[in-house]
């Protein structure tokens, strides 16, 4: 069956007391699970803008759904709740601090197909900029004291499309993409209208 819905499961009440002040391998495993969760293949699947759910109250319908524990949240979870949540029907990633590793995991477990972002990696990377790029959005709004104006729906749509189109391997992905980019620099410059400023590059591979 296919996914219906991926979560992140998050040690904080809201997004306005969203863990940014986590490093390490904390703060690894937290980008990790946020952003494996915009993997086109499990977005094409739930026809979803990936979610998240605090720890302390995680949900309680999970048939059909990929949790995703980062390694803070772990100690939040309820007693008995991930044995309960995989007996119901639910998958759990679970401590994972790696991208590589977690899809890695994710693919044998059936859910998404490594050998489709080994073909085109760079537009695959691009859905986990756009996953971080919205986190970003959303966290900005709300440090601000803003009232968000995303076009969710059509945001939701775009990323849908995008997301089918790479699976099917279609240029048109890009295009997609792109447009899911420009409405939240569009959310961005209603509270915040700066240019972004392009300070400095580091190669670090000898090519």
């Amino acid at each position: 069956m296919p996914l219906k819905k991926t979560s992140v499961l998050l040690g904080c009440h809201s997004l306005e007391d969203f863990p940014v002040h986590l490093n390490g391998a904390d703060a690894d495993s937290i980008l990790a699970s946020w952003t494996v969760a915009w993997h086109p293949g499990l977005i094409a699947q739930t026809g979803q803008i990936p979610g998240w759910n605090r720890a302390d109250s995680p949900p309680e319908e999970v048939k059909d759904t990929l949790l995703l524990v980062p390694i803070p949240s772990s100690s939040q979870i309820p007693s008995g709740y991930l044995r309960r949540a995989q007996r119901d029907g639910a998958t759990v990633l679970t401590g994972q601090i790696d991208r590589r590793s977690a899809m890695q995991a994710l693919s044998e477990s059936g859910l998404i197909d490594v050998s489709s972002w080994e073909d085109q990696p760079e537009t695959e990377q691009t859905f986990f900029a756009l996953g971080y790029a919205f986190l970003q959005i959303q966290l900005l709004t709300r440090q601000l004291r803003g009232s968000s104006n995303l076009q969710e729906e059509n945001f939701r749509t775009l990323l849908v499309e995008a997301a089918t189109l790479y699976q099917q391997k279609m240029p048109q992905a890009r295009e997609k993409l792109g447009a899911c980019f420009d409405l939240l620099m569009q959310e961005k410059n209603c509270y915040y209208p700066v240019q972004g400023k392009f300070i400095d590059l580091i190669l670090t591979a000898e090519s």
